[in-house]
């Protein structure tokens, strides 16, 4: 795993740090929900928000998401430079986008991380910032269980076969 600057290398005790609260905090928590909302609807995979403010001093929030291609990154990228522009027209980006599998967004309070399976696993943000809070999102719902799968009655939810149906 490689390594990533936090701040933190200097050994200095960060356990006492407090978590901010308040109305910024509200708005960096509005924003990196809306970010990681626009993410899920242009299909990335295992999105997820880490409120790290009690860890770290340079952001609030990161949010991450996973793609399967280029072009996916890309037109996440797209979706999100244009909520962005048209939703939070305020926000400032501190970076300008290249052309890596790994891409980060940086908005001051809120980082975002989109990039491939590959450089998410090599990385390892979430491992890293283990003692984040992870963020609910308000739009996920539980996935219905199976009404009584175990007594071998159909549960009404379409599932997938390979049996040719005549």
């Amino acid at each position: 795993m490689a390594a990533l600057p936090t701040g933190l290398e200097s050994g200095e005790d960060h356990s006492q740090a407090v978590s901010v609260t308040g109305p910024e905090d509200e708005a960096s928590r509005a924003f990196a929900l809306a970010v990681a909302q626009v993410m899920d609807e242009t299909k990335a995979q295992d999105v997820r928000a880490l409120h790290v403010a009690p860890l770290i001093s340079w952001t609030s929030y990161m949010v991450m998401g996973s793609v399967l291609s280029k072009p996916q990154l890309l037109a996440c990228m797209g979706r999100l430079e244009r909520m962005i522009d048209e939703d939070y027209p305020e926000r400032i980006r501190q970076n300008q986008p290249g052309s890596s599998p790994w891409e980060c967004l940086d908005y001051g309070d809120v980082v975002v991380h989109l990039f491939t399976a590959e450089q998410r696993e090599i990385y390892d943000i979430e491992g890293f910032y283990a003692g984040a809070e992870e963020v609910e999102f308000p739009w996920e719902l539980p996935l219905p269980l199976p009404l009584s799968a175990a007594a071998g009655e159909s549960s009404g939810i379409p599932v997938w076969s390979k049996e040719r149906v005549m």
